[in-house]
């Protein structure tokens, strides 16, 4: 959000401090600054406030607040109010949606002359970005940066009957303000008329009750909607503005009657003759203030800092928290939250407060007592992290390759409250169904891999109907069809398992031909599925009898490893095989130099490999497989074929037969 220096000056009772200090202080007590730059005679301030502060900072009275509450300086009040309501006329409001807005307020404003804004209107909107268009579409510009709430206008002949707030119906439609005729859902909120829509609300007015210099007779908008809501029909409809922002990020349901008669005070002002209505306020479930209640001992102890109950207090009435005492004799406070500050939702958000207004500077970091160490004393050695490391060494000087899959998955035993999405709804039980779908994954992908046979692990969580444990789980899966059977391949894995962890005879562990359980000193630790070459063990059970490791030298964490890593494309690859009668005197590595140069230009060779070879009446057949892929779009076997065109072609140029 961008800040006017002058702006923020005139909610300030003192004289600001330079903007570089402010900047500064901003940074490092409220929210990040980004830059500060000039704008004519003004300097502004960027700000990035974060979501969770923005129903209280996405305004200049905002920022003044923190300012004050950094610096102990003194915010004004908003201005009293001293236009006299020069007429009797309401507006007939009515909420049908209560979900989607909790108030909604407005003023009928008579005889209005729409006309240019003053400079002490224009200038402060032009500092932050914003161009003049007419007194009343400026006026609520400014209100929205001065206090944050959005309000709208429109032009009062226009309507017809009793202001809705309404979901679209089927079918519905509006024209708004840019000239855009956009399709309605029954999930979006409209401000609607006795004839129809007049504006998605929070988000974007209507064409049809627009002002225009026509205008004699305007009704001032302003409401508090559904924040999920707004967000939602905002990404629907593709437009994010400055309201938008604001409401899907929650308001205080109190600033909407104050933001209209902020910007009644400022028409009546800027524009003679103007007489205005009284407010109608439709408010059917008012909200009571939210009141915490907290010990000034527990928020010390949160913060680990000496800071006495009454600075507390100080901080807390800084912030605008009203704070009164529940026992004279104890230290339980009362602390009364504004109704702005929907950041604040338990005890546990204060001691933040106060920190960062104290200063996190000044807090020392210092060790807890009972975790101090001297400097001859060392570590303990943790267990399972040291055997599953030890296991993880040996598999991967085997060829193995260490995967992570979802822990979140379709079925399970303990369910999320709140799933990121219908497939991710419950705590994995195993990690057999993730890692058998990363054999699948990756036998599909063999030959752009370069590989024969698929070798993968896992170590990680899994939580079972009588508890959460570590698990063990190794797959092997052949890409093509191979004689050797993968369980036999796993019994082989798991004998070199008990073997580095020098678990020798005490550990009888058992497998069946067919696949079956995995016994350790008769405690069943593990599942094997030999079709799928699949082995499960309970880690925890397997290291339970193991000796409590003493160093983890052997690991050999310090070793250097040598890898390079380049981007992978995200595209489907094609792979075509071609075999070549060649004289024995023409080596395999001289054809595929060749081949190689008939494609060099092309720039699509991902892999390839030699996988077969045989020799009669004095020639050779070497047959080549190879693995072609784009990094910016999918090839098509027109493309492939093409390629392997040009390699036919080079074959018969060096008078070699293609088979």
């Amino acid at each position: 959000m961008k800040v006017s220096y002058k702006w923020l000056q005139t909610h300030i009772e003192e004289k600001l401090p330079a903007v570089d200090v402010l900047a500064e202080k901003i940074t490092f007590h409220a929210c990040e600054v980004e830059g500060v730059e000039m704008a004519d005679a003004d300097q502004v301030i960027d700000i990035n406030v974060l979501p969770d502060r923005a129903p209280y900072l996405l305004s200049h009275y905002g920022i003044a607040g923190e300012i004050a509450a950094i610096f102990s300086l003194t915010r004004k009040n908003q201005p009293a109010i001293s236009f006299n309501e020069g007429h009797n006329t309401s507006v007939l409001v009515r909420i049908d949606d209560q979900d989607l807005c909790s108030r909604y307020c407005t003023r009928y404003i008579k005889n209005i002359t729409i006309a240019e804004s003053p400079d002490s209107i224009t200038q402060p909107l032009a500092s932050v970005g914003q161009r003049a268009i007419n007194l009343v579409v400026d006026v609520t510009n400014y209100v929205l940066f001065d206090v944050g709430q959005p309000l709208h206008a429109f032009d009062a002949d226009k309507i017809k009957g009793t202001l809705v707030l309404r979901r679209a119906r089927a079918g519905e439609k509006i024209t708004l303000l840019d000239g855009r005729e956009i399709a309605l859902d029954p999930n979006m909120l409209l401000e609607a008329d006795d004839e129809g829509p007049l504006a998605v609300a929070g988000i974007k007015g209507g064409k049809r009750a627009e002002i225009t210099s026509e205008t004699k007779n305007i009704i001032l908008l302003g409401g508090n909607f559904n924040t999920v809501n707004v967000r939602a029909t905002s990404t629907k409809l593709g437009i994010r503005s400055d309201a938008s922002k604001r409401f899907e990020n929650g308001l205080s349901v109190e600033s909407a009657p104050q933001a209209i008669d902020q910007a009644a005070q400022l028409i009546a002002d800027h524009s003679p003759g103007a007489s205005i209505g009284p407010l109608a306020d439709a408010y059917p479930k008012p909200i009571q203030q939210k009141v915490i209640s907290a010990r000034a001992n527990d928020i010390v102890n949160v913060l680990g800092i000496t800071i006495s109950e009454t600075e507390i207090i100080s901080i807390l009435e800084r912030l605008y928290m009203k704070v009164t005492k529940q026992d004279e004799t104890g230290d339980l406070l009362s602390i009364y939250i504004p109704s702005n500050r929907l950041d604040i939702t338990t005890w546990r958000d204060i001691p933040e407060e106060i920190g960062r207004i104290y200063g996190y500077d000044k807090i020392k970091p210092t060790l807890p007592a009972n975790t101090a160490r001297t400097p001859d004393s060392k570590p303990q050695i943790e267990k399972t992290f040291y055997y599953a490391e030890k296991i993880k060494n040996m598999l991967v000087e085997r060829g193995f390759s260490e995967v992570y899959t979802y822990s979140l998955v379709p079925k399970g035993v303990y369910e999320i409250e709140k799933p990121l999405a219908a497939d991710k709804n419950y705590l994995r039980t195993n990690l057999s169904d993730g890692v058998m779908q990363s054999l699948v994954l990756n036998v599909r992908n063999a030959d752009l891999l370069g590989m024969e046979i698929i070798r993968i692990f896992e170590i990680g969580k899994v939580f079972a109907k009588e508890g959460e444990h570590t698990s063990l789980c190794i797959g092997i899966k052949h890409a093509k069809k191979n004689k050797e059977k993968e369980k036999d391949r796993i019994k082989v894995v798991r004998d070199q398992i008990l073997e580095t962890l020098e678990a020798g005879t005490s550990i009888l562990c058992t497998i069946d031909d067919t696949g079956g359980l995995i016994a350790l000193d008769g405690q069943t630790i593990g599942v094997t599925n030999a079709h799928e070459g699949i082995m499960e063990i309970n880690l925890d059970k397997l290291i339970a009898g193991l000796p409590q490791p003493v160093s983890y030298n052997d690991l050999h964490f310090s070793k250097a490893v040598s890898a390079t890593y380049k981007k992978i494309s995200s595209y489907p690859f094609i792979v075509r095989d071609i075999a070549v009668l060649v004289p024995e005197s023409v080596t395999g590595e001289v054809l595929w130099s060749a081949i190689e140069k008939g494609i060099a230009d092309i720039g699509l060779l991902a892999r390839h490999s030699l996988f077969d070879v045989f020799k009669k009446d004095g020639k050779v057949s070497y047959a080549f497989r190879m693995v072609f892929q784009s990094m910016e779009k999918t090839l098509t076997d027109a493309e492939a074929n093409s390629i392997m065109e040009k390699v036919n072609a080079k074959m018969k140029e060096n008078g070699w037969e293609v088979r």
